[in-house]
C-alpha cells in the first residue's frame, strides 16, 4: 500500500522550489565550495551537501547515504521509491549493504567528492560528531560545528527561504532533495525564531537535505560577514 503523501503544512511552496530547478546545472568543480554534513543514526539517512555562491545565485548539490535494509523497509511500508531513486545517477544516492550506515564507506565517498570539488569548509551537527568528521579534519578540511536549535537555524532558514522566493537558490533536480524539502515543517518558538522539523509521527519523512541547505546558507552568511568586515578594516 502506497501511503506516501505530501506534508499538508510544509515550509516551502513546492511550486517555488520547482521554479528553482537549474536544467543546465553548471560545472562548478573549479569554484570555491562550502559543504554541510547531516550525520545519521546507525540506520538512517546521511546527507552531504555542496554549495556555491556565484554572483547573485547560490547553488546546491546533495549526496545521500542509506542502508539498503532501511531503504527496503521504507519502500515496503510507506511506498517511498528509494530503489527507483538509486537508479537515477542525478540523485547521488548511495545504498549500502547491510542494516547499518558504514561510516568508513561514507567517509571514503565524501573524501572522494572533496578531491573532485574545491571544498575547504564543512559544517556539521555538533551533536552528531563521528569518525567521519575526524577523517575530514585529518585531510585538512576546516570542520565547523553547527547547532540545530532555534538560535543556530533561524536566520539561515529565513535567508534560504528568501533566496528561493527570489529564485536565486538553484538546485539540480535531485528527487531526494525535493522529498526532504516537501517534508520540512517549521517550528516557531516564543521569540519568533524558526527551525525545520519533520511532520509528526513520521520518521520515514526525511528532511536531511533541507537541513543541509540551511547549514550551507549559514556558512555563506558567515563568509559575507567576513568579507564585509575585511572591507571595513581596509577603510
Amino acid at each position: 500500500l502506497n501511503i506516501w503523501v505530501s506534508s499538508s503544512s510544509g515550509w516551502m511552496d513546492m511550486s517555488v522550489y520547482d521554479d528553482c530547478y537549474e536544467k543546465d546545472f553548471p560545472d562548478l568543480r573549479k569554484e570555491y565550495a562550502i559543504a554541510s554534513l547531516d550525520l545519521s543514526t546507525n540506520k538512517d539517512t546521511t546527507c552531504f551537501m555542496l554549495s556555491w555562491a556565484i554572483k547573485d545565485k547560490i547553488y546546491f548539490k546533495p549526496f545521500f547515504f542509506l542502508p539498503k535494509t532501511t531503504a527496503e523497509e521504507y519502500e515496503n511500508q510507506f511506498g517511498i521509491p528509494w530503489s527507483l531513486w538509486s537508479e537515477d545517477k542525478n540523485n547521488n544516492l548511495f545504498l549500502m549493504d547491510g542494516d547499518f550506515i558504514d561510516y568508513d564507506y561514507v567517509s571514503d565517498k565524501i573524501l572522494s567528492i572533496i578531491e573532485e570539488y574545491r571544498v575547504s569548509r564543512v559544517y556539521y551537527d555538533k551533536y552528531r560528531h563521528s569518525s567521519i568528521t575526524n577523517s575530514l579534519k585529518n585531510y585538512g578540511i576546516d570542520c565547523v560545528q553547527h547547532g540545530q536549535d532555534f538560535a543556530s537555524m533561524s536566520s539561515c532558514i529565513q535567508e534560504l527561504e528568501k533566496n528561493f522566493l527570489a529564485r536565486t537558490a538553484r538546485h539540480d533536480g535531485n528527487k531526494i532533495l525535493r522529498f526532504c524539502v516537501e517534508n520540512s515543517n517549521v517550528n516557531t518558538d516564543s521569540s519568533g525564531r524558526i527551525k525545520l522539523i519533520k511532520p509528526s509521527f513520521s520518521d520515514h519523512r526525511k528532511i536531511d537535505g533541507a537541513v543541509c541547505m540551511a547549514m550551507c546558507q549559514s556558512g555563506w552568511l558567515v563568509e559575507q560577514l567576513s568579507w564585509s568586515a575585511s572591507l571595513l578594516f581596509k577603510k
